[in-house]
């Protein structure tokens, strides 16, 4: 691993005392990366990638690293309880372009808190020489499973244009053995470019899940900006974070997309064998919408054509703050990106979209590779 990887010192800064009062207010209920040095994958709106995104009004805009609150921790008094592990990773900013992570683009772009910046992106890497499994549906498509080795995040950015930077991460590593490691990260300070710090634990394991979500909300209630929030905004920030943390409610193996809104849960998309939205979709042509987020970029988008399952455009709805495309019944209308045009018009988003699809398809076993073998050729020409 890099020298720029994660940190898992045993550094975890955070007070009995707190964890009571956390625990007495409700706050304490009851995933990437390269491997650690002294411990799985994401997407969705979680990742990515599985509950409502932080409000704004909590998340908020990065701070320059000028005003920076400081906040003074406690004394170490107890590390994680084992498997859990604390990490840090130190200058976030390009991280997974410069360890060897291929960005997942999917052909329809995922929601975002506004029109002009993309918040989310999944990454993933595969060991070399690593073969991605497939497994037939029953309605003729095949799904992914990822080998040992494997790690995938979600990551999330905001702020401002120029003041941007990762602010949540959220992924998966399969270790050796095939077993799934989630892990969560939050940014250890304000600033663009602040060291990010989180827990990792097995994601079969809930009480290890518990104790890795206590021990990060008892830790971001003493951060920025938790610890400049009056007691009320805290309370909604800390909550918005364990919700966000319920992982596994939506990441379940083989799950099917929504053919209704809501149908199998929040996420439309379906999933692939190890529970992951986003990386299946690189190599479809069609892609279900999300009713989640604030803004979907796809409705306005010249190179992405909308229809309902009866083949007709969907209607245009306003709900709070976001138009929504919504199909007769409740049906999930679906996307499909122009890819020849995109490519032709030079757009970045084909280009990354073919590059992940060829990582992928290199990796597949022979089945996949055969079934896939169209989604590849589209994007013949691109480097």
């Amino acid at each position: 691993m890099s020298g720029t990887g994660p940190s898992t010192a045993g550094d975890a800064r955070w007070i009995p005392g707190l964890m009571v009062a956390l625990l007495a207010i409700g706050l304490v209920g009851s995933w990437w990366w390269p491997r650690p040095t002294g411990p799985q994958a994401g997407d969705g709106p979680q990742a990515g990638d599985s509950s409502e995104p932080v409000p704004p009004e909590v998340e908020g805009e990065i701070v320059d690293a000028d005003a920076k609150v400081t906040v003074l921790l406690d004394p170490v008094v107890d590390d994680p309880i084992p498997p859990v592990r604390r990490v840090t990773l130190p200058d976030p900013r390009g991280h997974w372009a410069r360890d060897g992570f291929v960005k997942m683009a999917p052909p329809v772009r995922l929601p975002s808190s506004s029109a002009a910046h993309e918040d989310v992106a999944v990454w993933l890497k595969l060991p070399p020489g690593a073969t991605i499994r497939t497994h037939p549906r029953p309605d003729g498509s095949l799904s992914l499973e990822f080998p040992p080795g494997t790690v995938a995040d979600r990551v999330e950015q905001r702020g401002r244009t120029g003041r941007r930077g990762v602010v949540d991460v959220r992924g998966a590593r399969i270790d050796d053995a095939g077993r799934a490691w989630l892990h969560t990260f939050r940014r250890a300070e304000s600033g663009t470019n602040s060291d990010l710090f989180g827990y990792e634990w097995p994601g079969d394991d809930t009480a290890s899940h518990g104790h890795a979500t206590a021990l990060l909300l008892a830790e971001l209630a003493q951060r920025p900006p938790g610890a400049s929030m009056d007691a009320d905004a805290r309370t909604r920030f800390l909550n918005s974070i364990e919700r966000k943390n319920q992982c596994l409610r939506c990441h379940v193996s083989e799950r099917a997309s929504n053919a209704r809104e809501g149908e199998h849960g929040l996420v439309n998309r379906g999933t692939d064998h190890n529970g992951w939205f986003t990386p299946q979709t690189v190599l479809d042509d069609e892609v279900v919408l999300e009713s989640y987020g604030r803004v979907d970029p796809n409705l306005d988008d010249p190179l992405i054509a909308l229809r309902c399952p009866n083949d007709r455009p969907p209607a245009r709805q306003q709900r709070g703050q976001r138009m929504r495309a919504v199909c007769p019944g409740g049906a999930t209308p679906r996307a499909r990106l122009d890819l020849a045009q995109a490519l032709a018009a030079g757009e970045p988003r084909a280009i990354e979209l073919c590059r992940a699809r060829r990582y992928l398809h290199d990796h597949l076993d022979a089945r996949g590779r055969e079934h896939f073998a169209a989604a590849v050729a589209a994007c013949a020409g691109v480097d």
